[in-house]
């Protein structure tokens, strides 16, 4: 435990001295990690944010909002549209297809863009708002030649953009359907009048998916890690090896780093340098230059040449001679509202997708709030809640969000002085509103290079086992990014020990609101974004997710998957536009729902 002699002779205001004290050593609970085989980290006990929220309420008390009421608020940020009827019963969204290894000889081998096409199937005359289309698409290689199997990795969207400037966008109902004989059907439902123009992309060659899947399934290591040995004793000693979280059997001389509780391992060579041993290891580290000379290395010219076709952009446009269609506005199959956002209500049904109108999204399964267009609404919504923000730098950019809407209210501690990555550990409080937000990264493997102390590192199962959480808190997680250059085998052993986590959460406070936030897609515009970060890698990740959650109601759910693929602006990992406030405003519509008000 750190002495609290550390903290005297800091200058800071009376009111808030006694807490300051606290949430370092809040903080510090987070860090205290055993080495060996042992892994505890959090420890939100008897004094965690209870404690704080108290000292915080005697300090200063929050005032209501002097001019307009709760209601009044929530009723202006409400979107006046209407919206198609879906059916009610989930749908879980088929498994991806897999396909059979095999080699290409020639170019005019591959799936290609210029020549594969699309078309509206049984084309109507006229269509309403609400209707759905299907189109299919043929996929042909160099020659001209139809394809004879399936595994072509297609995306496909629908795009209006009126006169006045206005836009709307929205991704097919769930994947495009691969039928396995080079034809691929993609289904929409005609979410706004206008005329709607369909654009279907070649993300990758089957060629292509066929070597990213080998890779995909393989145990082997893909990325490079490090870990640092260090000792203390006497002269300085450290030492670096490389890590992972898998290694041959026929390694020798390796430590292993095995969870207590989750009983998730990482690994590391043995170090070499007199003095050291397993024990002394002190320091983790991502290397994506090494990463990146090993995939240069090692893959072969062939393959680099073929995904070289993958990187996005918009020459991946199929071309069709008959690619749009009228939409005429209809009453008759929509519903005035939707209802609110509540657990239970997540993106495992493909009836039909949400969608953007200008720059809000629109979800198709619950009425979002538009948070983002009030301050005081926000701060109404959060007052008193602590907001725990779990997993990777995706879910870090959502924190970020919230820091920022809160600017100037919040003061904000880090747990760890020597970490200083995108995944050390965060703790912001605004007092006047009693709002604690907090950022944790999960466990190994973390992949933004930066150096991190081992004892603020923790495997997401075991901090959600140790927080000590209420009616008032909200927890949301977002893990993946980091998941993509590993097997999916590891993905989902991962997700499996989160969800139990949850479970045992719930169990403790059932009231405990629970949000999981899906993968995204990213950009591929380099070579190394596409072998390592494919959005073929994410799809699959998002897949796994939500065949993990499906037989549990009691979360809730963000589709950063949907929004990104309906998406007008350019894809990347950590998204830009208007995606992270309308991810805010969904949450914070999870948080606050309109039922709440009646």
């Amino acid at each position: 435990m750190i002495n609290e002699a550390m903290f005297r002779g800091r200058s800071r205001r009376l009111a808030v001295g006694a807490i300051t004290v606290v949430i370092v050593l809040l903080v510090s609970m987070w860090s205290t990690w055993s080495r060996g085989n042992t892994s505890e980290v959090l420890d939100l006990k008897e004094d965690g944010l209870d404690f704080i929220n108290k000292e915080m309420h005697a300090a200063s008390k929050p005032s209501p909002h002097p001019s307009r009421n709760k209601e009044d608020l929530y009723r202006t940020m409400n979107t006046k549209q209407q919206f198609c009827r879906i059916d009610s019963t989930p749908k879980i969204k088929p498994s991806l297809p897999r396909i059979k290894p095999f080699d290409w000889v020639y170019g005019s081998d591959i799936t290609s863009r210029l020549n594969s096409t699309f078309e509206i199937i049984n084309k109507k005359s006229a269509y309403e708002v609400c209707d759905r289309i299907q189109v299919r698409i043929t996929a042909r290689n160099g020659r001209n030649e139809q394809k004879r199997f399936g595994g072509d990795y297609f995306r496909s969207r629908i795009v209006t953009n009126d006169h006045k400037g206005h836009t709307w966008s929205s991704m097919s109902d769930g994947e495009v359907d691969d039928h396995g004989d080079g034809t691929y059907t993609a289904t929409f439902t005609l979410k706004w009048p206008g005329e709607v123009v369909i654009r279907i992309y070649l993300v990758h060659p089957s060629e292509a998916v066929s070597v990213l899947q080998k890779q995909s399934q393989s145990q082997l290591a893909r990325y490079s890690y490090k870990g640092i040995f260090c000792s203390n004793h006497g002269p300085v000693v450290q030492e670096e090896r490389e890590c992972n979280v898998f290694m041959s059997p026929q390694t020798k001389h390796v430590c292993k780093f095995t969870d207590r509780r989750t009983r998730l391992s990482w690994y590391c060579h043995h170090p070499t340098r007199a003095g050291l041993n397993c024990s002394h290891w002190c320091r983790f580290r991502s290397d994506s230059r090494s990463a990146i000379t090993y995939m240069m290395t090692t893959l072969p010219e062939k393959e680099k040449a073929l995904f070289q076709t993958s990187i996005m952009n918009n020459r991946n446009l199929l071309h069709s001679k008959d690619y749009t269609v009228q939409a005429k506005p209809d009453i008759h199959q929509r519903m005035d509202f939707l209802p609110p956002c509540k657990p239970g209500i997540h993106g495992n049904s493909f009836a039909h997708s949400g969608y953007y109108a200008d720059d809000e999204w629109v979800s198709s399964y619950c009425n979002i709030l538009r948070f983002s267009s009030s301050f005081p609404a926000t701060l109404d919504c959060l007052r008193k809640k602590t907001l725990f923000f779990l997993g990777d730098s995706t879910v870090k950019q959502l924190f970020d969000y919230f820091m920022k809407r809160l600017e100037g209210n919040v003061e904000i501690f880090h747990g760890n002085t020597f970490s200083a990555g995108k995944s050390a550990p965060i703790l912001a409080v605004d007092e006047k509103h009693r709002i604690n937000l907090i950022f944790r990264s999960h466990g190994y493997p973390i992949g933004d290079d930066a150096v991190y102390d081992i004892q603020s590192i923790q495997y997401l199962a075991n901090t959600l086992d140790d927080m000590k959480v209420g009616d008032k808190s909200v927890v949301i997680v977002s893990i993946w990014r980091y998941f993509t250059p590993h097997s999916e085998s590891l993905y989902e052993e991962r997700i499996r020990t989160i969800v139990e986590a949850v479970k045992r959460l719930h169990t403790r406070s059932p009231k405990t609101l629970v949000i999981f936030n899906s993968a995204n897609t990213g950009n591929m515009d380099t070579l190394e974004s596409v072998v390592y970060n494919s959005d073929w890698y994410a799809r699959n990740l998002d897949e796994i997710l939500r065949r993990e959650l499906s037989g549990y109601d009691r979360i809730g759910f963000l589709d950063s998957w949907e929004m990104t693929n309906a998406q007008l602006f350019p894809h990347r990992t950590h998204p830009v536009g208007m995606h992270v406030q309308n991810l805010a405003d969904h949450l914070l519509s999870f948080i606050c729902p309109s039922s709440q008000l009646k």
